[in-house]
């Protein structure tokens, strides 16, 4: 298996996680436009809290099994889950799963996995994966991989492979290896 096959079956892999434990009666986006601003927001899961609708952006969000809201920007806890349709900037903890449609920028711990389609300037830990869709830089620490569609830039530990689908630079430590698409500047463990 090449680490281009390894990082497919890894970002397939995980994804169904995430998608399973997310209601489909949900709007999948919403505009920038309808979104409320808010201190706080509490929900037990998505469309049952304090701002049913998800439009809103917050400073602090308690997701008692998991939550689904546009934007955190300072702290997200959730006992499974949590779910970001625009960003999250600050600090976000949850038991299996992230997973952020826009950038993230700030602290993400997770036991599964961090998902972030837009890019990532963060320090993120997942019992599992880190995976980011556009530019990942900081430091990721994964059980299995760390793994970015693009640019990679940071100090990355994992125990099985950090891939990458475009240029590496940084300090990169993984069990089995270390994988750039494009070129590749730095040292690798």
């Amino acid at each position: 298996m090449t680490m281009k096959n390894l990082s497919q079956a890894l970002t397939l892999g995980i994804l169904p996680v995430f998608l399973l434990s997310m209601p489909f009666s949900l709007p999948l986006s919403i505009a920038d436009d309808d979104i409320e601003q808010a201190p706080l927001q509490v929900s037990f899961v998505p469309g049952f809290g304090t701002h049913p609708s998800g439009n809103v952006s917050v400073d602090f969000s308690v997701n008692i099994l998991g939550g689904r809201i546009a934007e955190v920007r300072k702290f997200e806890i959730g006992s499974l889950f949590n779910w970001n349709t625009v960003a999250m900037s600050g600090v976000q903890l949850s038991g299996l799963a992230n997973f952020v449609e826009g950038d993230v920028s700030g602290v993400q711990m997770s036991g599964l996995g961090n998902i972030t389609l837009g890019s990532s300037a963060s320090i993120t830990f997942a019992g599992l994966a880190n995976y980011t869709g556009a530019e990942m830089a900081g430091l990721g620490f994964a059980g299995m991989a760390n793994i970015a569609q693009q640019e990679m830039a940071g100090i990355y530990m994992a125990g099985l492979a950090n891939v990458n689908m475009a240029e590496n630079a940084g300090i990169f430590f993984a069990g089995l290896g270390n994988y750039a698409e494009e070129e590749a500047a730095g040292i690798y463990f």
